[in-house]
């Protein structure tokens, strides 16, 4: 997006070519605009994409005006008003001075400024004040000399309001103040859902540079480079809730249209969203503007830990090995420490981004999410979001999305006929949350899987219950290898001397050894014998002499091979088909199958075979069949239902397959001799849906 200018109006819609008008802007009494030299240059130029040095004061000018048709209100709201709401620094805080509220006596939880300090760590401070003059505190607002209808045509946009308003100020004082973002503040009420103006045309934020013709007397006055652009809001508001009236704008719409700006500016990134759809909710400010008690936008939201991140206030922890048992802190606990608890997985095929953080209930998180109110348990937790950087179009795809533990994404929003509007933004989307979820990997549901669908091998498991410090363990590859193909002997011979095992190379780059496993029988009474990897997947089956052969003293005249793949994360691929020593003929079929004719049959249904030996001492093979790849769950119980071993947890490929049970429990220990049961459960790697279910019995006799 970097170099293209893109204004953003209200329901995402794009509004391109200017026009200027040629109204004059009066304020009243003749007054002069103040001259407050607060501009602090932050040594940046807009839209350059490039990380700023921190820390930076961003300076902020708030022009206030009013149109023929529409005037400000009857509560003349003061100069000093409008700077709490947008520079006051913890006047605004509900745990220092409950009783300090908005003019309208609404609770308030903090200005601006406070919001961005706490979201950036301090690493950006605001300054600025109230561009008009003012008569005893009270504001003299710009008339802009025309109706509003004037702007709520199709003619006209946010640009084009801003800028009127500026050059006409300008032009009409001696103001020389330099900001990076204006404020327009437009007299009169907002609207449910409307923020601004009840206006198709007029509303959110705008990045440009003025035009230079458009303030031909002042052109002196402005460092192209530093005015990045402007927003508007409306002087008051009704919030989201139709019950509610129109009061004095809360910091919510501040805050999310201001960082449209400064997100441009700094950056040339709008951070913004398809809004066709609410892949936030409320865990983002530049998703939902109205959350607190009265959703006004009393309390707004932090961003979530991909656009902090995005924006450098914070460094993530990466995901780069196996086994990572982390603590996350709540990221409000953390306001004085600019390391903030965020975790970072990469997908190396994708690009894409899995970001963690701990969002919990309080300071500006306190109301998220929004609905909690209506009934349901405010549960906070581990949020997971995937970001994807670069898009070929920010308004096709969402570069942002939170992915809910519940797994309920609501990706069409209709008022009218959805039954759940706010499936995005409500306790179920944190992890355990109120789905109990304490898992997210390629097996869970929602899986781990990029937005193409292909798996990543991520994965968070053993998430502990919600609280201000979190732990969990991460994992960076959880996929085994490819089954190794194509496993021959090059060189069969009745007695079984010196037979060369042979097979195609695995090609994963994690690959770290390959297990040949020989067994006695087709039943495979058997034991692993590790080989490390070579360059040519070939071993003579002789003498162990160095990582490429092993010593078998024992080669019988029938002898069965097969191989594992084995990646340095300890993650074993599936068995590679069967070959003997019995004939000359090359074993081809799956484990647990054997016949003698080359073949790469696909089974045609699900099948549980009955093990054997059986009864068995001291170990015995099941077989199983899949007929399309799954994922498949194969344990152990005893007769009271207690789970004893799992043989298998993973995703399998098509074929035929078998698992060995040694008659010992998950801790290693053996189990005493009786019936046991053992059940696999294959559920798709789609959806998560079970697909095959079956059980059987087998005895274990010591």
């Amino acid at each position: 997006m970097k170099g293209r200018i893109f204004r953003i109006v209200l329901m995402g819609v794009l509004f391109l070519g200017f026009v200027m008008i040629g109204y004059k802007a009066v304020w009243g009494d003749s007054y002069n605009f103040q001259d407050p030299n607060c501009f602090v240059d932050v040594g940046y130029s807009a839209g350059q994409g490039t990380m700023p040095g921190y820390p930076i004061t961003i300076s902020i000018g708030v022009l206030l005006v009013e149109f023929n048709d529409r005037q400000h209100h009857s509560n003349n709201y003061t100069v000093t008003d409008f700077e709490n709401l947008i520079f006051s620094d913890d006047y605004y805080s509900i745990d220092i001075d409950p009783f300090r509220t908005s003019p309208d006596g609404e609770a308030v939880y903090g200005s601006l400024k406070d919001w961005y300090q706490e979201n950036s760590h301090g690493l950006i401070q605001i300054s600025g004040d109230v561009i008009n003059p003012d008569n005893n505190g009270v504001p003299i607002w710009l008339n802009m000399e025309t109706n509003f209808a004037t702007y709520n045509s199709s003619n006209f946009d946010t640009r084009d309001l801003i800028e009127d308003a500026v050059s006409r100020a300008v032009n009409d004082s001696s103001w020389n103040a330099k900001y990076n973002v204006i404020t327009v503040i437009v007299a009169g009420d907002g609207y449910r859902n409307v923020a601004w103006h009840g206006s198709p045309n007029i509303g959110g934020a705008t990045f440009f540079r003025l035009r230079e013709d458009s303030l031909p007397s002042a052109t002196n006055l402005f460092d192209w480079n530093i005015l990045w652009g402007g927003y508007t809001t409306m002087e008051r508001w009704q919030g989201d809730l139709t019950s509610q009236s129109n009061t004095f704008t809360h910091v919510g719409p501040h805050a999310h249209e201001s960082f449209h700006v400064i997100g441009h500016g700094l950056f040339g990134r709008w951070y913004d969203q398809n809004l066709s759809i609410a892949p936030m909710g409320d865990w983002c400010i530049m998703h939902r503007l109205g959350i607190g008690p009265n959703r006004k936008g009393e309390c707004p939201s932090h961003l979530d830990a991909a656009r902090k991140i995005s924006v450098g206030w914070a460094t993530p922890t990466e995901v780069t090995s196996n086994n990572m048992e982390e603590t996350i802190d709540y990221v409000e606990t953390q306001i004085d420490n600019a390391n903030f608890d965020f975790y970072r997985f990469t997908d190396p095929a994708s690009g894409e981004e899995f970001v963690i953080e701990n969002r919990q209930y309080s300071g500006f998180n306190r109301f998220m999410p929004a609905w909690w109110e209506e009934g349901t348990t405010p549960l906070g937790g581990l949020l997971v979001f995937n970001a994807v950087e670069d898009l070929p179009s920010f308004n096709d795809v969402d570069n942002i999305i939170i992915i809910p533990a519940d797994n309920f994404f609501t990706t069409n929003y209709n008022q009218q006929n959805d039954p759940d509007q706010w499936s995005v933004g409500d306790p179920g989307d944190p992890f355990p949350g109120t789905s109990g979820n304490t898992a997210f990997t390629p097996f869970t549901t929602p899986n781990t899987d990029n937005r193409s669908g292909d798996p990543t091998g991520f994965a968070i498991t053993n998430i502990s219950n919600s609280s201000n410090s979190m732990t969990a363990t991460f994992d960076f590859d959880i996929l085994p290898p490819a089954a190794p193909q194509n496993l021959v002997i090059a060189n069969p011979s009745e007695d079984g001397a010196n037979p060369i095992l042979q097979w195609d190379a695995n090609t994963e780059p994690d690959l770290d050894h390959y297990l040949v496993w020989r067994g006695t029988t087709p039943n495979w009474k058997t034991t692993p014998i590790t080989w490390e990897t070579s360059p040519a997947a070939n071993v003579t089956v002789t003498t162990w002499t160095d990582n490429e052969t092993f010593i078998d003293l024992d080669v019988l005249s029938a002898t069965y091979y097969r191989v594992t793949a084995v990646d340095d994360a300890n993650n074993e691929s599936d068995y590679s088909n069967t070959t003997s020593t019995t004939s000359s003929n090359i074993h081809k079929a799956g484990v647990g199958e054997e016949k003698e004719e080359r073949t790469t049959a696909i089974p045609i249904a699900f099948a549980l075979h009955q093990n054997f030996p059986n009864p068995f001492n001291p170990q015995t093979e099941i077989r199983f069949e899949l007929p399309a790849a799954n994922h498949v769950t194969l344990e152990i119980y005893n007769v009271l239902g207690e789970k004893i071993r799992t043989l298998t947890e993973r995703n399998l490929t098509a074929g035929f397959h078998a698992a060995s049970w040694d008659g010992k429990d998950d801790r290693g220990q053996n189990v005493p001799s009786g019936l046991y049961i053992y059940r696999m459960v294959v559920t798709s790697r789609d959806n998560g849906d079970a697909v095959f279910s079956q059980t059987k019995k087998l005895t274990l006799l010591r």
